[in-house]
């Protein structure tokens, strides 16, 4: 069976125009499509063997959450030929991931990864060089920022406060990652740590720093796509370069920026939680 890639550009065009329903309804026309292609190319997997390591061409976008991955990905990854995979909705990567990093299975058990070609799943960080044997061809981009900005960040998307309501988010208080303190900054700091210590075990990884992308959004994208070889629109680079990346209904507010952190959000306590657990990579990266 033969499946032909989706791009983004598939249906659009059919309906140029601007007007709001049309627009709307090309969209969901694409998203149905887009849909249903993936789930025969999830098919046509059962009728032909896997070849590991896979020499599938892929782009893979990861790092902490709340470090701006969506906005770089939607920059980077969301042009172009190939299918787009985001954790958004998919939430079985998620269980992928935690099952791989813990021995439990590895991504052979998990072939449906193969139909795509651009991925953006913040938590793969920790499993890059598992994912690197079963995929060499793949080209990582790291997103990192100020662990100090994450969790500032988590605090104002989902409207908590280091003292109420960070331990409600799932992925503080996961488990999988071994991570044994309470306190839920302290969480989140080990997992910044701990994916970029993760990430450092893998080759040729591209980082991008927040700070650098928020200083030249179009200058930091089209630096990395020459460092990892992919094509960029600069065109296009500057017509969504301002916009915002999440919808309203996950993020009602525009992003800070670097230094969020010192509005008040985070207390001394937690500031000194977080750059003590974190201090080698921020001192490694110029955040200290």
């Amino acid at each position: 069976m033969q499946v032909t890639a989706t791009t983004e550009a598939t249906v659009g065009p059919l309906m140029s125009t601007k007007s709001p329903l049309v627009s709307r309804l090309s969209n969901r026309l694409g998203e149905e499509y887009e849909r249903f292609s993936e789930k025969m190319a999830i098919l046509s997997l059962r009728f032909k063997a896997s070849d590991w390591p896979s020499q599938q061409q892929q782009i893979l976008l990861v790092g902490c959450e709340s470090s701006g991955t969506t906005a770089i990905s939607k920059l980077m990854l969301r042009d172009g030929t190939g299918r787009f995979l985001y954790e958004g909705g998919n939430h079985w990567v998620w269980d992928a991931c935690n099952s791989v990093y813990q021995r439990r299975t590895t991504l052979r058990d998990y072939p449906r990864l193969q139909i795509y070609d651009r991925m953006k799943i913040p938590r793969f960080a920790s499993i890059l060089d598992q994912y690197v044997e079963a995929y060499p061809n793949v080209k990582i981009v790291y997103v990192l920022r100020d662990p100090r900005d994450v969790v500032a960040s988590a605090c104002k998307t989902f409207k908590v406060t280091t003292e109420n309501g960070l331990s409600d988010i799932p992925w503080v208080t996961e488990s999988w990652l071994g991570i044994e303190d309470q306190d839920p900054v302290a969480r989140l700091a080990r997992r910044w740590m701990i994916f970029l210590e993760q990430s450092q075990k893998t080759s040729g990884v591209c980082y991008v720093r927040y700070e650098d992308f928020c200083q030249d959004k179009v200058g930091c994208i089209l630096d990395a796509a020459k460092q990892l070889d992919i094509a960029c629109d600069r065109d296009r680079l500057l017509q969504l370069c301002d916009s915002q990346a999440s919808p309203p209904s996950t993020r009602d507010y525009k992003p800070a920026g670097p230094g969020g952190w010192k509005s008040g959000i985070l207390r001394d306590s937690d500031i000194e939680t977080i750059q003590e657990i974190c201090g080698d990579g921020m001192r490694q990266w110029g955040y200290l």
